[in-house]
Protein backbone atom coordinates (compact mmCIF):
# COMPACT_ATOMS: atom_id res chain seq x y z
CA UNK A 1 0.00 0.00 0.00
CA UNK A 2 1.15 2.85 -1.05
CA UNK A 3 2.41 5.62 1.36
CA UNK A 4 -0.53 8.35 0.04
CA UNK A 5 -3.14 5.59 0.63
CA UNK A 6 -2.82 6.32 4.70
CA UNK A 7 -3.92 8.86 6.68
CA UNK A 8 -2.51 8.99 10.09
CA UNK A 9 -4.02 11.32 13.07
CA UNK A 10 -1.94 11.91 16.16
CA UNK A 11 -3.95 11.80 19.38
CA UNK A 12 -2.20 13.13 22.56
CA UNK A 13 -3.53 11.81 25.81
CA UNK A 14 -2.29 13.84 28.97
CA UNK A 15 -1.76 12.42 32.40
CA UNK A 16 -4.43 14.34 33.92
CA UNK A 17 -6.95 12.09 31.23
CA UNK A 18 -5.22 8.66 32.71
CA UNK A 19 -5.20 9.42 36.09
CA UNK A 20 -8.92 10.76 36.31
CA UNK A 21 -10.16 7.53 34.91
CA UNK A 22 -12.41 10.01 33.09
CA UNK A 23 -14.75 8.29 30.35
CA UNK A 24 -12.29 8.14 27.76
CA UNK A 25 -13.22 4.97 26.18
CA UNK A 26 -16.32 7.38 24.51
CA UNK A 27 -13.37 9.64 23.42
CA UNK A 28 -11.77 6.14 21.63
CA UNK A 29 -14.96 4.87 20.02
CA UNK A 30 -15.50 8.10 18.48
CA UNK A 31 -12.18 8.16 17.21
CA UNK A 32 -12.41 4.69 15.70
CA UNK A 33 -16.13 5.94 14.66
CA UNK A 34 -14.86 8.74 12.79
CA UNK A 35 -11.60 6.94 11.07
CA UNK A 36 -13.87 4.14 10.07
CA UNK A 37 -16.06 6.28 8.76
CA UNK A 38 -13.42 8.63 6.88
CA UNK A 39 -12.12 5.11 5.41
CA UNK A 40 -15.31 4.21 3.93
CA UNK A 41 -15.57 7.29 2.85
CA UNK A 42 -12.03 7.87 0.71
CA UNK A 43 -11.23 4.43 0.53
CA UNK A 44 -7.59 5.19 2.63
CA UNK A 45 -6.47 3.59 5.25
CA UNK A 46 -6.67 5.96 8.80
CA UNK A 47 -4.61 5.16 11.49
CA UNK A 48 -4.12 6.91 14.18
CA UNK A 49 -0.66 7.22 16.45
CA UNK A 50 -1.58 7.59 20.50
CA UNK A 51 1.29 10.38 22.30
CA UNK A 52 0.83 10.15 26.35
CA UNK A 53 1.77 13.32 27.57
CA UNK A 54 2.59 14.38 30.88
CA UNK A 55 4.83 12.31 32.68
CA UNK A 56 7.86 13.69 31.11
CA UNK A 57 9.51 14.39 34.93
CA UNK A 58 8.79 10.88 35.92
CA UNK A 59 11.98 8.72 36.05
CA UNK A 60 9.72 5.86 34.62
CA UNK A 61 9.03 4.34 31.45
CA UNK A 62 5.36 4.53 30.52
CA UNK A 63 5.38 0.81 30.87
CA UNK A 64 6.31 1.25 34.76
CA UNK A 65 3.64 3.49 35.13
CA UNK A 66 0.65 1.48 36.87
CA UNK A 67 -2.31 4.33 36.14
CA UNK A 68 -0.98 4.04 32.36
CA UNK A 69 -1.24 0.22 32.05
CA UNK A 70 -4.62 0.32 34.10
CA UNK A 71 -5.60 2.92 31.33
CA UNK A 72 -4.41 0.55 28.51
CA UNK A 73 -6.24 -2.52 29.61
CA UNK A 74 -9.51 -0.82 30.61
CA UNK A 75 -9.45 1.14 26.82
CA UNK A 76 -8.91 -2.62 24.93
CA UNK A 77 -11.50 -4.00 26.74
CA UNK A 78 -14.03 -1.74 26.14
CA UNK A 79 -12.62 -0.60 22.37
CA UNK A 80 -10.98 -3.86 21.11
CA UNK A 81 -11.34 -2.10 17.63
CA UNK A 82 -8.75 0.56 18.68
CA UNK A 83 -5.92 -1.94 17.83
CA UNK A 84 -7.25 -2.49 13.94
CA UNK A 85 -7.10 1.65 13.55
CA UNK A 86 -3.60 2.15 16.02
CA UNK A 87 -0.12 3.15 13.99
CA UNK A 88 2.71 0.39 14.44
CA UNK A 89 4.32 2.29 16.79
CA UNK A 90 1.52 2.84 18.88
CA UNK A 91 0.61 -1.05 18.80
CA UNK A 92 3.81 -1.68 20.04
CA UNK A 93 3.77 0.92 22.89
CA UNK A 94 -0.06 -0.13 23.99
CA UNK A 95 0.92 -3.92 24.16
CA UNK A 96 3.95 -2.84 26.74
CA UNK A 97 1.55 -0.79 28.64
CA UNK A 98 -1.35 -3.62 28.37
CA UNK A 99 1.46 -6.14 29.52
CA UNK A 100 2.93 -3.72 32.45
CA UNK A 101 4.04 -3.04 34.98
CA UNK A 102 4.15 -6.50 37.02
CA UNK A 103 7.30 -7.65 34.38
CA UNK A 104 10.00 -6.63 32.67
CA UNK A 105 10.55 -5.90 29.14
CA UNK A 106 13.52 -8.06 29.10
CA UNK A 107 11.97 -11.33 31.32
CA UNK A 108 10.94 -14.49 29.54
CA UNK A 109 7.26 -13.88 31.42
CA UNK A 110 6.68 -10.49 29.44
CA UNK A 111 7.93 -12.27 26.25
CA UNK A 112 4.90 -15.05 26.49
CA UNK A 113 2.71 -12.57 27.83
CA UNK A 114 3.23 -10.30 25.06
CA UNK A 115 3.09 -12.89 22.80
CA UNK A 116 -0.32 -13.78 24.49
CA UNK A 117 -1.43 -10.67 24.22
CA UNK A 118 -0.71 -9.50 21.11
CA UNK A 119 -2.56 -12.52 19.20
CA UNK A 120 -5.61 -11.54 21.27
CA UNK A 121 -5.49 -7.94 20.43
CA UNK A 122 -5.01 -8.66 16.64
CA UNK A 123 -7.97 -11.00 16.57
CA UNK A 124 -10.62 -9.68 19.02
CA UNK A 125 -8.97 -6.04 16.97
CA UNK A 126 -9.63 -6.93 13.58
CA UNK A 127 -12.90 -8.69 14.04
CA UNK A 128 -14.13 -5.51 15.84
CA UNK A 129 -12.70 -3.12 13.15
CA UNK A 130 -13.68 -4.86 10.47
CA UNK A 131 -17.02 -4.79 11.82
CA UNK A 132 -17.08 -1.09 12.25
CA UNK A 133 -15.56 -0.74 8.64
CA UNK A 134 -18.72 -2.63 7.65
CA UNK A 135 -20.60 -0.21 9.64
CA UNK A 136 -19.67 2.32 7.30
CA UNK A 137 -20.39 -0.08 4.17
CA UNK A 138 -16.77 0.07 3.22
CA UNK A 139 -15.55 -1.59 0.47
CA UNK A 140 -14.60 -5.36 0.23
CA UNK A 141 -11.20 -3.84 -1.28
CA UNK A 142 -10.30 -1.40 1.63
CA UNK A 143 -11.39 -4.26 3.99
CA UNK A 144 -8.91 -6.62 2.20
CA UNK A 145 -6.45 -3.54 2.24
CA UNK A 146 -6.67 -3.22 6.24
CA UNK A 147 -6.34 -6.86 6.60
CA UNK A 148 -3.38 -6.91 4.44
CA UNK A 149 -1.89 -3.87 5.77
CA UNK A 150 -2.09 -5.74 10.11
CA UNK A 151 -0.57 -8.90 7.75
CA UNK A 152 2.41 -7.29 6.63
CA UNK A 153 2.59 -5.63 10.44
CA UNK A 154 2.48 -8.81 12.47
CA UNK A 155 4.86 -10.70 10.17
CA UNK A 156 7.53 -7.66 10.50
Amino acid sequence: MAPSDQVIIWINIHRMRIESRSPFSQVMLRAIEVLAGNAARDGKVYLMELKITGYEDDPRELFEIPEVCNWARAIFESSPGLWFFLGKASQLHFLGWMCGPVLQDSSPEFSRLAEARWKEATDRGLSDGERWLAKYHASPALIAEYRAYHHARSEG
